[in-house]
């Protein structure tokens, strides 16, 4: 676990670098405007994913324990079964996406002279979706066999070839949005190929055979995974909408801003869903074992580990972000960018450590109700944001609206559903994920409190002191954390392992 965390990590830092360098390059040179139909493009991508997603969403879990247990003959069968499904899918995807191509304009807000741009940068990402769509579950391998670094090795060489061709694109031809799309479809291809190394030197015993195609497999897998349906669709309607509503609502230039507000948070929340998912594997193989007390150990470590984490996160985004948007991208309303990032992510103390209580449904195979809540939850956010955009007429109003209203549906869902629902399927007290928890947020309350003070002290005028003040707020939070929320057990655990290293 350890070693996958310090890989997560590493690759998160690549990429947050990378993109930190690219992000202000790429505004520069394509505009606001353009740059907000990336994070748009990949949405709408992402929406198709509802025909697939019932198939595949459980794939991963009945390969995994299937070969955990020894029975590889049945791996094999719903491997290929999955394999083969996904190509017909592909081709059902090419069909919907060839119609939303061809009446884009039609369909969305696009200035004239992005047209051609922006039909190809989908156009592009359609063929990336599709690809990743048919190889997708090569990439088991790693996880069958807890080697997840190899995973984040693969994507740290990932994001330096992304960047390369970026950058050289930008600068030796014409900007054009379209260098996205390409860029995905290279780094895919490259991915796919990995993968398919990785599950011949890990498992070299599952293999795509048309003779183990078992449609009963494929409903089996439907079956079971047609509740992750509307888990997709309450995704789409609670978050996934945002910047459609933006290009709606606000228009293509509000769209940018609120695009960009959103780059940092959601690399954050991106980097608390890879530190929980490196825990997935060992509750996968406790479960396989009928552990259920060992399941609940990991689950309220993994509460203490990714607030560790995202105690200092939180904090310096809540107290610097303005400061490094001033500093990030000179010429855009950091003031604007802060209040609307702050207020997207403000329930984030709440939902961000207990990323890991969603495997319990998936591994339990549990669906129903975790899908049926979190459907209750997005219609409320989508109809919520229909009634309230009647209200005002001012963009920033607007925006302001579409940054809160999924914080406070996702702040009550945090607290009452998912920890109760996952004691609950685990046979444990209602209240067994709780207490972390509740010391993760009071630590962040303390360092945040703390933070703002020092920000009063030193204003983080360059980026030198914006740095070391970061720095410092990270050493605030995990700090706090270590003797609040970490166990007795984990502080010594960890000073053993760093004495180990020193000596």
């Amino acid at each position: 676990m350890a070693v996958n965390i310090a890989a997560t990590i590493i690759a998160f830092a690549v990429s947050t670098g990378i993109t930190f360098f690219l992000t202000p390059f790429i505004v520069g040179r394509l505009g606001r405007a353009a740059y907000g139909f990336i994070g748009l493009s990949s949405s709408i991508i992402d929406y198709t994913s509802l025909i697939t997603i019932a198939l595949n969403a459980m794939a991963g879990r009945f390969v995994s324990i299937s070969y955990m247990k020894g029975d590889k003959e049945l791996a094999n069968k719903y491997f290929s079964s999955v394999f083969f499904s996904n190509l017909f899918f592909a081709g059902v995807l090419l069909l919907l996406s060839t119609f939303f191509l061809v009446y884009i304009d039609v369909l969305l807000d696009v200035p004239p002279g992005l047209l051609g741009d922006v039909r190809l940068l989908f156009g592009l990402l359609v063929l990336n979706s599709m690809l990743g769509l048919v190889t997708g579950e090569f990439g088991v391998a790693t996880f069958i066999k807890n080697r997840l670094e190899l995973s984040s090795i693969r994507n740290v060489i990932a994001d330096f070839l992304r960047a390369a061709i970026l950058l050289i694109a930008f600068s030796c031809f014409a900007p054009h949005v379209w260098y996205i799309g390409l860029s995905g479809l290279i780094l895919t291809g490259y991915t796919v190929i990995w993968n398919i190394k990785y599950r011949n030197r890990l498992t070299p015993d599952l293999r795509v055979n048309i003779k183990n195609f078992d449609l009963a497999k494929v409903k089996e897998l439907i079956s079971s995974g047609a509740w992750n349906i509307i888990t997709k669709l309450s995704n789409i309607l609670s978050q996934g909408l945002d910047l459609l509503f933006a290009n709606i609502f606000v228009g293509a230039a509000a769209m940018g801003t609120f695009s960009i507000s959103k780059t940092v948070p959601m690399m954050a929340l991106a980097l608390m869903g890879a530190i929980a998912s490196t825990f997935a594997p060992q509750l996968t193989n406790y479960y396989a074992q009928g552990r259920n007390d060992l399941i609940v150990q990991e689950l309220q470590k993994s509460i203490r580990v990714v607030s560790c984490f995202s105690t200092p996160i939180l904090c310096s985004l809540y107290v610097f972000s303005g400061d490094f948007y001033h500093l990030w991208l000179p010429g855009q309303d950091y003031r604007e960018l802060w209040l609307l990032t702050v207020l997207g992510f403000i329930a984030s103390p709440f939902t961000m450590p207990q990323e890991a209580l969603w495997n319990v449904f998936t591994i339990t195979n549990k669906l129903k109700y975790s899908s049926l809540t979190l459907l209750g939850e997005s219609i409320g956010v989508f109809c919520s944001i229909l009634v309230l955009m009647n209200f005002v007429e001012d963009h920033m109003q607007r925006l302001i609206i579409l940054a809160c209203t999924r914080t406070v549906w996702g702040f009550f869902r945090s607290m009452s559903f998912l920890p109760m629902y996952a004691a609950h399927c685990l046979k444990q007290r209602l209240t067994t994920f709780y207490k972390y928890l509740l010391h993760s947020v009071l630590c962040l309350a303390v360092s945040t409190g703390l933070c703002f003070l020092l920000r009063n002290l030193v204003h983080a005028d360059s980026w030198l002191k914006l740095i070391m003040m970061i720095l410092l707020s990270c050493v605030i939070g995990f700090t706090c954390n270590f003797f609040v929320t970490m166990t007795r057990h984990d502080r010594g655990y960890l000073l053993g392992k760093i004495g180990i290293h020193i000596k």
